[in-house]
């Protein structure tokens, strides 16, 4: 990745970074695409936000009770402005959130007010009060918490250099520069943690997309087979047509003549498309895809894998049962198994496949072995992909007696599917 790169995925990072707690940053249009609405992640980020903001008014109020109730005896105020002094001395703690610069800037300004025009009572050795350090310190953390390095950095610069005001004060300096690299830190450590979250996204979206697409990739590699079967059966009966019809006139001819060549033509472009889809290092599949015929093997073989499994079979398949719908009903029971097989293992299984005249049914049920949870992996969609391309319908779920039931109905001969 070039640094241009590095520093924009940085920055994307940071702004994430803000934007969880520090709405501002949001309202300046870098909020986080996470998707539209109220996820759990932002009723919870929202519900952060606002016990910060709640403990930080209830802190205050303390911090001003303090101030105001102990001001008397450090410093030489009037009793009517003992309450503005506190006041003033707690309320940009309330900042440290949203603003935690200006919350730092108007404490620091205060203190350097504080230490120039307010005089100490006999005995205090501090320009401010207990309250007002402990302020100052916080707001500083806060910078170090949300703000970037620079900026911490200057804040530090100018708490060391108020706190050097104070006479005896020498453990104030460290004690604040201990305070603020914890806090750069522990932003570095959040950001670090965004970072590797980020990562692992875009993995699982990568991963997930290319199942997608070798998914489909493979439904479109089997339709080609079948469109490349019935194409076939269209020239080679177009081309022998006047040879095995008696008495063809010349115009009919031509016609057989010109629907054998569109549909050989057709054909090509169907087998040049699927070299598209092909990767380079793809082993070309030459092998006859399997159909109905085959599901007794599967079966068999599924048992013998050691699936306890039963199954049985109601009617016949009708000898004008398409192709593609055999194979997708295989492809649909195999598909179960294995989902059957992988999320709840060692279980009975149950395989019901029902022939009518005009639609094949196939009921595939398995026990839980526990709730399910989580995301639907791309097996159920790639079951529902293959029945809709065979224009069936298919519907997979829990079960009220705690199992799961795949259930395929897909028609005899594939109906064409209506226009949008």
């Amino acid at each position: 990745m070039p640094p241009q790169s590095v520093w924009g995925e940085r920055q994307r990072l940071v702004l994430r970074y803000d934007a969880a707690i520090a709405p501002q940053s949001e309202a300046r249009g870098f909020a986080p695409a996470y998707g539209n609405g109220m996820g759990l992640a932002s009723r919870v980020r929202a519900n952060l936000t606002v016990w910060i903001d709640a403990s930080l008014a209830v802190v205050s109020v303390i911090l001003f009770v303090v101030a105001w109730s102990t001001l008397q005896l450090t410093h030489d105020v009037s009793l009517a402005t003992q309450p503005v002094v506190a006041a003033v001395t707690a309320a940009p703690l309330l900042a440290a959130r949203r603003k935690p610069v200006l919350g730092f800037g108007a404490a620091a300004g205060w203190a350097v007010i504080v230490s120039m025009q307010i005089e100490t009572l006999p005995g205090w050795h501090f320009p401010w009060q207990v309250v007002h350090v402990i302020v100052l310190m916080l707001l500083a953390g806060a910078v170090a918490l949300q703000c970037r390095i620079w900026v911490s950095v200057v804040v530090w610069a100018v708490t060391v250099a108020v706190f050097d005001l104070t006479a005896g004060a020498d453990g104030l300096p460290l004690g604040v520069t201990a305070l603020m690299v914890v806090a750069v830190l522990l932003r570095s450590l959040v950001l670090s943690r965004l970072q590797l979250s980020d990562q692992e996204r875009l993995r699982d979206e990568e991963r997930e997309r290319r199942i997608i697409l070798e998914e489909r990739a493979r439904i479109a590699r089997e339709l080609h087979d079948v469109v490349a079967h019935q194409m076939s059966l269209v020239v080679v009966q177009a081309e022998t047509a006047p040879f095995r019809l008696k008495n063809v006139p010349g115009e009919v001819r031509d016609e057989f003549t010109s629907i054998a060549g569109t549909a050989r033509d057709a054909l090509l472009e169907v087998r040049g498309l699927l070299g598209v889809l092909r990767a380079e290092d793809a082993v070309v599949q030459r092998a006859p895809q399997p159909g109905a015929q085959q599901l007794p093997e599967l079966l068999a073989s599924t048992k013998r894998a050691g699936v306890p499994l039963n199954w049985s079979f109601s009617g016949e398949a009708p000898e004008d049962l398409s192709t593609l719908t055999g194979m997708s009903l295989y492809r649909i029971v195999q598909e179960a198994l294995a989902n059957a097989s992988r999320h709840a293992p060692r279980t009975p299984v149950r395989v019901q496949i029902s022939y009518t005249d005009v639609a094949v049914e196939a009921v595939i049920t398995n026990k839980l072995l526990q709730p399910l949870s989580g995301v639907p992996g791309n097996g159920i969609a790639g079951m529902n992909e293959r029945a809709v391309s065979a224009g069936g319908t298919l519907h997979a779920g829990p079960t009220p007696k705690g199992g799961f039931e795949v259930r395929a109905e897909l028609p005899i001969t594939v109906v064409r599917p209506r226009p949008a």
